[in-house]
């Protein structure tokens, strides 16, 4: 019969690759760990990229906003004032047209 010594001894090949395989699968969880901490740095800048993007396409769009609302307002006050010199216009030709 194998004693107990023996025994570990016949497993010592089998432990050994165990030991490694337990090694490299350390090594890649390190690289994992480094390459995961590189995506998380990579995915801030991209988010605060994104968001600054946002906020500039916000700022953009009121200020396109206010600025077609302050066209309509002078639009309306030209027209308004065309409107008022077409009807002096017509009133200035209503009196030329009148004999003296």
């Amino acid at each position: 019969m194998m004693s107990l010594v023996e025994r570990i001894a016949g497993q010592g090949d089998s432990l050994d690759r165990v030991g490694l395989f337990l090694h490299v699968i350390g090594v890649n969880a390190g690289i994992e760990c480094a390459r995961s901490q590189r995506m998380e740095a990579m995915f801030r800048v991209v988010s605060k990229d994104t968001m600054a993007l946002a906020a500039q396409i916000r700022q953009s769009t009121a200020t396109l906003v206010d600025n077609a609302t302050s066209a309509g307002v002078e639009q309306k006050q030209t027209l308004a004032k065309v409107q008022n010199n077409i009807e002096s216009l017509n009133e200035l030709g209503s009196v030329l047209k009148k004999p003296l």
